[in-house]
């Protein structure tokens, strides 16, 4: 017999309900690890770059694809995460839109916007995360410095790409066709 009892994990639907409590009455947003909750709050910076992203995205995404900010993404029972950006592709893209929830399938590829309060997670434990569950390609977006870091997959752990800065086009290694010049992901206005 054990003498250490087992954590109780929180469902998904729990969480979810807990999450959107949170959100209405603090404006955070959370995140759910091995029985912990998680809060952050995104600078205008963050937000910003976030929209730039989308924005790229939009347009250029194959018509199966869709880039989403905020979903709740599912890794295992116990780890809920909010990536910055994930792009879902495949047939049921609808589906998953209208269910404005959770997608049980593992993104293409992710975008994390790095901040003071969250570079070490992006950087090791997510990154980590992302990486044993097959998500094939991992940006890290830096508003500090203005660059931007392209990680790939390969046996299970990442592999910088290239570090991408100021007027370099940047240029999706699961998507060559989108391209897009990194200063424009932290402009302001999008006419500057």
């Amino acid at each position: 017999m054990s003498l250490v009892n087992p954590i109780d994990f929180l469902t998904f639907e729990q969480f979810v309900k807990i999450a959107e409590s949170i959100k209405d009455n603090t404006g955070h947003i959370t995140e759910y690890s091995n029985g912990e909750i998680l809060y952050f709050s995104p600078t205008a910076k963050h937000s910003v770059s976030i929209n730039n992203i989308i924005g790229i995205l939009r347009n250029k995404l194959p018509n199966n694809c869709i880039a989403i900010s905020e979903l709740h993404v599912k890794f295992s029972e116990s780890e809920y995460r909010i990536p910055d950006i994930s792009v879902f592709c495949g047939m049921d893209i609808k589906e998953i839109y209208e269910n404005d929830t959770l997608h049980l399938e593992i993104p293409k590829l992710i975008f994390e916007v790095l901040s003071e309060s969250t570079e070490k997670s992006d950087r090791e434990y997510k990154m980590k995360l992302y990486a044993n569950n097959g998500i094939e390609e991992y940006l890290l977006v830096d508003y500090k410095n203005k660059t931007i870091e392209q990680y790939y997959l390969n046996d299970n752990s990442y592999k910088l790409n290239k570090k991408y800065i100021d007027k370099e086009l940047c240029a999706l290694l699961l998507y060559p066709q989108i391209s897009f010049v990194v200063s424009d992901v932290f402009k302001i206005f999008m006419n500057e």
